[in-house]
């Protein structure tokens, strides 16, 4: 196929993709309608999102090279496209089949060996001891039953596999999708008050709309699982697995910004990273 008909189709379905729930990004995205939207479609469209140094930092830990590695919750593909140019043999999986289909057009025009894949991650497609790695991020929370989820990723492991995790760090009273402050330590029915009266109030009335008139809002909301950091690391070593490394900082993330200072002083404060990480091993307990 001519690749600029691919880049054109990868970007009518990435639009095709967002414009569903696109009441949703003029709440939590105030410019959406002021430019911000064709940034969004345009980088979502890219093969590679800026992640290289997330991907360096893991080849210079275990070296990438020929590990058969598993990007689980995928989305639209950007870090599996970095790790395939540090030589992996890259899986992509994700739930949702429009992610799927287009991460399969980009591998047409990278002209590429990544195999995406359709799938569950409570019943993964592949047999025990797959992968010498296994990466997830920012989908845990969107997960209800995390236990459950990471026995499943225990089970495609081989002994001494490497999990990278990563979510939002629910100890911030920020929460990053819906973009406001408090609902990580708020029952789900107050936090849903707060946001449908007080924080979404102004942004309901400037799209004309009605809390009830976009039902994801609330699905979106009751379906994310702000789990804490010493939670999630019991959950990881009940899994079946031991921790290398938790709550670092990566050295791109100090460059110079207007919050620099907040990320010093934060720096200093290890308990409290921009979001929560940890790289686990798999023990030789196997479920």
């Amino acid at each position: 196929m001519n690749n600029d008909y691919l880049k054109e189709k990868i970007y009518q379905k990435i639009k095709e993709i967002t414009e569903k729930n696109e009441d949703w990004m003029k709440l939590s995205m105030p410019n959406w309608e002021k430019g911000e939207k064709e940034k969004y479609l345009k980088s979502k469209s890219d093969l590679k999102i800026d992640y290289t140094f997330f991907v360096n930092f893991l080849d210079s830990e275990f070296s990438l090279k020929n590990k058969k590695i598993l990007d689980l919750g995928c989305g639209f593909g950007h870090i599996s496209f970095l790790l395939e140019e540090k030589k992996a043999k890259v899986f992509s999986l994700d739930i949702e089949k429009d992610f799927v289909y287009v991460v399969n057009l980009k591998k047409k025009l990278a002209e590429s060996n990544i195999k995406p894949l359709i799938g569950n991650g409570f019943a993964l497609p592949f047999k025990n001891k797959s992968f010498d790695i296994v990466i997830c991020t920012h989908t845990l929370e969107h997960i209800r039953d995390s236990f459950n989820f990471l026995k499943e990723v225990n089970r495609v492991l081989k002994i001494g596999g490497i999990l990278y995790l990563s979510i939002p760090n629910y100890f911030f009273p920020f929460e990053p999708h819906f973009k406001v402050p408090l609902i990580p330590f708020l029952p789900k029915n107050l936090s849903k008050f707060l946001i449908k009266n007080f924080f979404y109030r102004k942004g309901l009335k400037r799209i004309n709309k009605k809390w009830e008139d976009i039902p994801f809002l609330e699905s979106f909301l009751l379906e994310l699982n702000f789990i804490k950091f010493f939670e999630l690391e019991k959950l990881i070593k009940k899994a079946g697995f031991k921790i290398y490394k938790k709550n670092f900082i990566f050295d791109e993330e100090m460059r110079p910004s207007k919050k620099l200072l907040l990320k010093k002083i934060l720096k200093i404060f290890r308990f409290y990273p921009f979001e929560t990480r940890f790289i686990a091993i798999k023990n030789e307990k196997v479920f």
